[in-house]
């Protein structure tokens, strides 16, 4: 049965989740951590499927997540092993259900997010987490690229997704942060140290135990990736920029601080500032190309999403 669309996310038809929900209730490995598999789909899981269970030991309530990609697994496992206190707790996981070479993780429930009221604490504590997987990543290097499991961010492929963003008729000079991409690149790196980050550091990818003003972030869906650190933090920036919301702003800048703290590199203030400004551009123009000028209302006011957008675009221009 074919269990895999072309972007190799689960076909989620009755068909394909009852024949993986028997594969899993076979898994002896699976069988052996876990009882009362059910599945349980997620809206926000587009490429996995989840399921409900029960520890066989303790009867604690966990989430088990099928098909996590090779790297994503390799990196659970490592960060499980090494750096617990960085992730939701890990119980299992595995290569394949049965016949089915599909990863898979049971994974402590966290109930909470990352809350939008928290005045701004809540990017603080992103960014925290975003800095001690730097740190964490760094030690884990080189056994990743021997595995073969560390992406790398490259000029061609940020290029084309600004291609795309303008394509879609991004607001402002976006065609301008297009034509410069190579040269803003090449300066970018010279200010910017490449670092191993967490590769898609947003808020829909952190979770917590604690409310603040205690507590840590814990970090899901990572795809570890070589790139300037700068243009990671730039991504959560764009995704919720909003006049209305507390704490928002100078994403780059305020992890550069964090980032200082724990003796790592960071620019001087002035490269600083035009880093942020041109990193920030290149986010807001990618994201007109994954979304466009028409943002589920429930999610971002259209208005404001286009007026941000080209305020940001309309910087990296002029950076």
């Amino acid at each position: 049965m074919q269990v895999l669309d072309e972007r190799h996310c689960i076909i989620k038809t009755p068909e394909v989740i009852d024949y993986l929900h028997r594969c899993a209730l076979s898994e002896p490995s699976l069988a052996a951590v876990v009882t009362d598999l059910q599945p349980n789909p997620q809206e926000w899981g587009s490429s996995a499927l989840h399921f409900a269970a029960h520890l066989r030991a303790t009867g604690e309530p966990v989430l088990v997540k099928l098909n996590v990609e090779p790297g994503q697994l390799w990196w659970t496992r490592a960060l499980a092993r090494e750096y617990p206190a960085l992730i939701p707790h890990v119980y299992a996981a595995g290569k394949r259900v049965a016949n089915e070479a599909l990863g898979w993780v049971v994974w402590e429930i966290v109930e909470n997010g990352l809350h939008p009221g928290w005045h701004g604490r809540e990017f603080d504590m992103l960014l925290e987490a975003g800095v001690a997987f730097q740190r964490v990543a760094r030690t884990l290097a080189p056994a990743a690229q021997a595995a073969g499991v560390l992406g790398e961010l490259r000029v061609a492929d940020l290029a084309a997704d600004l291609e795309r963003g303008v394509q879609r008729d991004a607001p402002g000079p976006a065609a301008l942060v297009l034509e410069r991409v190579l040269d803003d690149w090449e300066w970018v790196n010279s200010v910017c140290e490449p670092t191993i980050c967490h590769g898609d550091l947003h808020m829909a990818n952190a979770l917590c135990r604690e409310h603040p003003p205690g507590g840590t972030a814990l970090l899901i869906d990572y795809h570890p990736t070589l790139m300037p650190w700068a243009y990671e933090p730039a991504k959560p920036e764009i995704l919720n920029a909003d006049p209305a919301r507390a704490g928002c702003r100078n994403l780059v800048a305020r992890e550069a601080a964090i980032r200082a703290r724990h003796g790592m590199s960071v620019p001087a203030a002035a490269a600083l500032a035009r880093l942020q400004a041109i990193v920030l551009g290149w986010w807001a123009v990618q994201a007109w190309a994954y979304i466009g000028g028409s943002p589920d209302p429930a999610w971002r006011d259209p208005a404001v999403w286009r007026a941000e957008n080209e305020a940001y675009i309309a910087a990296a221009a002029a950076a």
